[in-house]
């Protein structure tokens, strides 16, 4: 009987353990969704590639599909999730659409 009423405290401590660490698993989720409440993208979407630090090989591409964009950041989560945020950034797309105005003009 004694046997019996521990196993019971471990899987009740076992299961709160687990809904514990869902109800802190869903909080984030919450969090992480609410930061893209209202948000919606208008217009011609406009895609400025991945690149090196000096710029070689930025591109711009039109209308990306979805398919091509899940694409892309499965590619960059494969390499770690660090990597998937680097160019995300506000600085950073300034830099680029710099780059890119830069390049459209061109030598004179």
């Amino acid at each position: 009987m004694r046997m019996e009423t521990h196993e019971k405290s471990f899987q009740e401590k076992e299961s709160n353990d687990s809904e514990q660490t869902e109800n802190k698993n869903i909080r984030i989720c919450s969090r992480f969704l609410e930061s893209f409440r209202g948000y919606r993208h208008h217009g011609d979407m406009r895609y400025l590639t991945p690149c090196k630090d000096d710029f070689d090989g930025l591109k711009l591409l039109s209308n990306p599909d979805i398919f091509d964009r899940a694409r892309w950041l499965v590619q960059r989560l494969s390499v770690n999730l660090k990597f998937a945020a680097l160019d995300h950034g506000i600085a950073e797309y300034c830099k680029k659409l710099e780059r890119y105005a830069i390049s459209r003009i061109g030598p004179k």
